[in-house]
């Protein structure tokens, strides 16, 4: 069926309310999720997608486990989103996230044992304990994980045109 142009006008006053409603409330939380979703996938593939799987450096010793999940995969679990007025941003609150996704030194600390009374750990020449440890700080090597992906933008243009055809067509 086709239709009339002069039914424009009163064709775009009807889908008005719906459009705005799915620009302003529907699309940043629809876009958000789908950012949650690829980010955390990034952990799985050991790498960040953006043209393509960029895989993160190797670790200096083998864990068995895969790069930056840990024993809890706390970091890959606590990726969320925040939207605003057609806006959608995404980030972690974990204050190490961070250093993993852009890379750098940390600053030199002290550790101290925080349950028992002295830190125990493999030297040369066996177990050593100590009450506490200077830490020098360390070389971190970017692990991107959240950021800009070219496969994202995709994935999110087409969601959208397929939700904002859909009201058109209604």
């Amino acid at each position: 069926m086709s239709k009339n142009i002069n039914d424009l006008p009163a064709d775009l006053a009807k889908h008005q309310k719906a459009l705005a409603k799915y620009i302003r409330n529907d699309a940043p939380r629809i876009v958000g999720k789908m950012g949650v979703d690829h980010f955390k996938e990034n952990f799985d593939k050991e790498g960040f997608v953006n043209n393509g799987l960029q895989k993160w450096p190797e670790r200096k010793t083998d864990t068995g486990r895969k790069t930056l999940t840990g024993e809890t995969r706390e970091l890959q679990d606590s990726i969320d989103y925040k939207t605003d007025i057609a806006k959608t941003s995404w980030g972690t609150d974990k204050v190490y996230g961070s250093i993993h996704n852009r890379g750098g030194k940390t600053k030199a600390h002290t550790i101290r044992p925080r349950a028992k009374k002295g830190l125990k750990f493999m030297g040369k020449g066996g177990a050593v304990i100590r009450k506490k440890v200077n830490h020098p700080g360390s070389n971190i090597p970017q692990r991107q994980f959240i950021g800009h992906s070219k496969e994202l933008i995709e994935k999110v243009n087409q969601r959208i045109e397929k939700d904002v055809t859909k009201i058109l067509n209604k």
